[in-house]
């Protein structure tokens, strides 16, 4: 008995048996050079623009069900131990989504052994898992690697009746996993070079910042140095006492933090800088703390509030310290009236630290630009001031410490930066 052959009718070639293994069909378009060499162009030419995996699946299922005149199409990739059907273009469903062992389907049979397989029949073959098959309409079936030295993938074509392809639809099969092998290693190339492109920029980026900040550094190293060396001066040749002392003990401090700023990038960047964390008594610590803040803040005739009830959190205290210093510095320079403070509030998911004041503010752009590293906050401060780590050196520090960090400012009504322990 003779079965229709769809797609030797859709040619107008009649019919032909289906018995048997050495049936053989008038060409297809894979057999027609003139046919296949455009077809190969023009694969070629989209694969070669194809930005993801999914473009080059979606490129090979299409064409190659278009040239071969399948009834359906498969790309599965191999995911493990497991073949995914990642893709499929078919005249009913597959198996797109699905994952199944290596073991248990052909195509992990094509991968492993690294070869093409033709099925003419497959309720004949005894590597095909005829159960899986019965839902579909799939009784024939070729299937290529993809990558054939070590296949990452392999490409599927069905038939709804049994079907020998000629070895000019083989080879055409091939041909298409193969230029997918190429377009899938330019796809791995260019997202290398991408990578390497973008952590240059990064550097080049992180190097001129560096640069730009050692030049302030040394600017700023060199200022209240030649101060000191003024002031020892005034001391050698006039009895000016105390005032020209004071000056000297803020240049030296201004060394001194400068060059802690300097230590501390350094230790972060280096990644020798590591947390002992351990249970810390927030109200105790802030209480070793606040003679200093309070002291600074009336020092510029600013009002100075804590609120701090008895709660613990895991930190490392040196480095929270080192935040705290950081933060209370900040808003204590740039509030030139009103208040600063320090509030610790128990919330739903821990523990919630806020140091505020009621300074200059930022508006949204500034308060991002202020974390970055080597940046100054409004503007060009004194030397003083110091050249702009502090919050650089926040940043790392939580992240160090895994503790949340967020703020909020105003132009014109002050900032507050919260740190969440949870």
């Amino acid at each position: 008995m003779d079965l229709p052959n769809p797609k030797a009718d859709a040619l107008g070639f009649g019919r032909y048996p289906a018995l048997g293994h050495d049936a053989v069909f008038p060409p297809g378009r894979a057999e027609r050079p003139d046919v296949l060499a455009d077809w190969l162009v023009g694969l070629v030419t989209r694969l070669s623009h194809a930005e993801s995996m999914a473009a080059i699946m979606e490129a090979a299922v299409c064409s190659a069900r278009r040239v071969l005149e399948a009834d359906g199409i498969t790309f599965v990739l191999r995911d493990g131990e497991c073949c995914h059907y990642a893709d499929e273009d078919a005249i009913a469903p597959l198996w797109k989504g699905r994952r199944f062992p290596l073991s248990a389907c052909i195509s992990g049979w094509v991968m492993m052994n690294r070869e093409t397989v033709v099925v003419p029949d497959i309720y004949r073959d005894a590597r095909i898992p005829h159960d899986a098959y019965l839902p579909t309409f799939v009784r024939s079936l070729a299937m290529a690697p993809v990558r054939r030295a070590d296949p990452i993938a392999a490409l599927g074509a069905y038939w709804k009746a049994t079907y020998r392809p000629s070895d000019q639809e083989v080879k055409t099969l091939e041909a298409i996993a193969d230029t997918c092998s190429m377009a899938i290693a330019s796809l791995g190339l260019r997202s290398e070079l991408a990578k390497e492109a973008s952590a240059r920029q990064v550097a080049t980026q992180s190097s001129q910042a560096k640069s730009r900040f050692l030049a302030q550094a040394a600017h700023d190293l060199r200022q209240p140095l030649q101060a000191l060396e003024l002031y020892i001066e005034l001391l050698r040749v006039q009895n000016v006492g105390e005032p020209v002392i004071a000056r000297m003990r803020r240049a030296i401090a201004c060394v001194g933090g400068l060059a802690g700023d300097l230590i501390d990038v350094s230790r972060l960047e280096a990644g020798v800088l590591k947390p002992a964390v351990g249970r810390v008594s927030l109200r105790e610590l802030l209480a070793g703390l606040e003679p200093d803040f309070a002291a600074l803040a009336r020092s510029k005739g600013l009002g100075w509030q804590l609120s701090c009830p008895d709660l613990t959190v895991r930190t490392d205290a040196a480095l929270l310290t080192r935040v705290l210093r950081n933060l209370m510095g900040n808003a204590i320079k740039y509030t030139s009236s009103g208040s600063v403070g320090i509030a610790v509030d128990a919330c739903a998911d821990g523990v919630a630290l806020s140091v505020w004041d009621s300074g200059k503010g930022m508006d949204q752009a500034e308060l991002v630009r202020a974390f970055g590293e080597y940046t100054r906050l409004n503007g060009q401060p004194t030397p003083e001031e110091g050249v702009g780590l502090g919050l650089a050196i926040v940043r790392q520090l939580t992240d160090a410490l895994g503790i949340g960090l967020d703020a909020r400012s105003t132009p014109g009504q002050g900032s507050v930066f919260r740190l969440w322990f949870r």
